[in-house]
């Protein structure tokens, strides 16, 4: 998480330039407006103001205020410390995506980032199109709105010809299936000599020629949200793609010259070890498609669906962590597996499964964003079969 390191700048530079207005936002502060508000201590330690929900319009209505010496109160979407308590000025206009000015990344050092060339965070829409996946809550002040195919490709054109960047990892939370396909077609047409990679779900929409269609854009990496290997969890989940057809999908996506990213997690309530077992299988029973995964445990977001039909998923209990502004929620299952056996089938999938990839490159890489620039330069099949020397690995 970026909160912690982002927190600490905050207070050095609201220590060091104490005439500075320092402002914070993101998601995650979204997602802990109601503790914000109930800490002005936090204020007076680490910013000035926190921007909630979209950002563009707060920005530049902040910036307007602080430049003509104005009250905070007319500046929407902000939390801000007034007579020793919170206010929050409410939910204010949005901006759509396409009305948004071009990025611009004049001033920074771009040649001191360590990484042999840069790769940028993008998005090409906001929102996820499904929204009902019950332990999500990334959804939370989200709408959704679609980047133009016509802007995206001006933007990246910008990107490249203004700062030389040719790598690019599209952070949206879920791009609409035809939207992407619209958006590969641009890029073909343009011939920009990008490579690029984005999240996506398993529908079955992705026959092989779409596949190739991506492929041709630019598209290297995928990241699939494959969740569990357990039908029952999957429904609990409600993922709404057809387990039955998942693995043909990533075969579509492999034979097109994709690197299949799979992302799967233990622990969702009333999950019994066979269930977190079955998720094991598919991930070591299909490296052929599967060609990385990246596994993390059940946490109880705050704002969930789940959280607020606790007991229908077996959570017997819930408590509020002691952590400050922690986005998540203690909880206890009624049903399942213990919390000490979740994280032990946890355990025994990076094991077992560094086994039956044979200790890949991928493996060893702690950002994902590395895997594309790898994909990029090399190609899915050096990256596949890649093995590091026995004594580098034991080194890691």
């Amino acid at each position: 998480t970026q909160v912690v390191p982002g927190l600490l700048l905050a207070r050095m530079i609201r220590r060091e330039l104490p005439e500075c207005h320092v402002d914070i936002g993101g998601n995650f502060f979204q997602r802990v407006r109601e503790e914000l508000c109930a800490n002005p201590g936090f204020f007076r330690e680490f910013t000035h103001s926190v921007i909630v929900g979209e950002g563009e319009i707060p920005l530049t209505g902040l910036v307007e205020a602080l430049s003509h010496r104005k009250a905070l109160k007319n500046v929407p979407g902000l939390l801000y410390l007034f007579r020793n308590k919170v206010a929050y000025t409410g939910e204010g206009p949005r901006q759509n995506l396409d009305d948004q000015a071009m990025p611009d990344l004049e001033g920074l050092p771009l040649e001191k980032y360590l990484t042999p060339e840069i790769i940028l965070s993008i998005r090409a829409s906001r929102g996820c199109y499904w929204n009902k996946c019950t332990f999500c809550d990334m959804f939370l002040g989200e709408r959704v709105d679609l980047l133009s195919p016509d802007r995206l490709v001006a933007e990246i054109r910008h990107l490249r010809d203004r700062y030389g960047i040719r790598r690019f990892y599209f952070i949206d939370e879920c791009i609409p299936p035809a939207h992407k396909k619209r958006m590969a077609a641009r890029l073909v047409e343009e011939n920009l000599g990008i490579t690029w990679s984005a999240n996506a779900r398993t529908e079955k929409v992705f026959t092989l020629p779409v596949m190739q269609l991506f492929h041709d854009s630019g598209l290297r990496l995928l990241l699939w949200g494959l969740e569990s290997g357990s039908r029952r969890i999957m429904e609990l989940i409600n993922k709404g793609v057809d387990l039955d057809g998942r693995l043909d999908i990533l075969r579509n996506s492999a034979q097109a010259g994709i690197f299949n990213f799979g992302y799967i997690f233990f622990g969702f309530p009333s999950e019994t070890r066979e269930e977190a077992e079955e998720t094991i299988r598919v991930i070591c029973g299909n490296t052929d498609i599967i060609h990385g995964y990246g596994r993390s445990v059940f946490t109880l977001g705050k704002q969930s669906i789940l959280k607020d039909r606790a007991q229908e998923y077996g959570v017997a209990d819930v408590v509020r962590n002691d952590e400050a502004f922690s986005a998540d929620l203690s909880y206890e299952t009624s049903r399942g597996m213990t919390r000490e056996e979740v994280l032990q089938i946890a355990r025994s999938c990076s094991e077992i499964c560094s086994k039956a990839y044979e200790d890949p490159l991928w493996m060893l890489l702690r950002h994902r964003e590395y895997l594309l620039l790898y994909l990029s330069h090399h190609g899915i099949e050096y990256v596949r079969n890649y093995r590091l020397p026995e004594t580098e690995v034991a080194q890691s």
